[in-house]
């Protein structure tokens, strides 16, 4: 006990303050407002929206295209699916899979609509042509930038190829969320 150093006040008051440091700012870092939401997933949210359509939407069809089988949402061309957005604002990603059922016929034509106050915005679109092109008989990810309103709506539309034939032109959607 004799041979130990005398420390003077401020020796003290630092030795103090580097004794708590481990303890500082080692807490969970918060994520940002954006990341704290979770991705809303829209696939048990869609309502059929083409008057006329031929059928309603299935639901929930297992597709399976170069050996990978998902449980999907299959749009008969022409239909168009709606989900609204509620509780979102601000920069959004919507994302899922898509895959023509079939590999015949001139292609299907998918467009993505943001419904805004009755107007459709054209957000994103994608030809499918799995007859022609080798490419477009597997799962496509999809990913769309979008700068959502409150009560916006989102939209998918399959319609025909090019050539406006119709055979064979059934889509499938799957996993489809908007993330922040």
């Amino acid at each position: 006990m004799e041979n130990l150093p005398v420390l003077s006040r401020s020796g003290v008051i630092i030795l103090a303050l580097c004794a708590t440091l481990p303890f500082h700012g080692c807490g969970k870092r918060q994520p940002p407002a954006t990341e704290a939401q979770p991705a809303m997933d829209l696939s048990k949210r869609f309502s059929l929206t083409t008057p006329g359509s031929p059928e309603p939407p299935e639901r929930f069809l297992k597709i399976i295209r170069k050996g990978v089988r998902k449980d999907s949402l299959v749009l008969i061309a022409p239909s168009a699916i709606t989900a609204p957005l509620f509780g979102l604002s601000g920069r959004r990603t919507l994302r899922f899979w898509a895959a023509p059922v079939f590999n015949i016929g001139d292609g299907v034509q998918m467009n993505v609509f943001l419904r805004r106050s009755g107007i459709r915005i054209l957000v994103g679109s994608r030809y499918f042509d799995p007859g022609r092109n080798a490419e477009d008989r597997s799962w496509i990810p999809v990913s769309i930038a979008l700068e959502v309103n409150e009560g916006d709506l989102i939209e998918i539309e399959a319609s025909a190829g090019p050539q406006g034939d119709l055979t064979a032109d059934w889509l499938a959607l799957n996993s489809v969320v908007v993330a922040p």
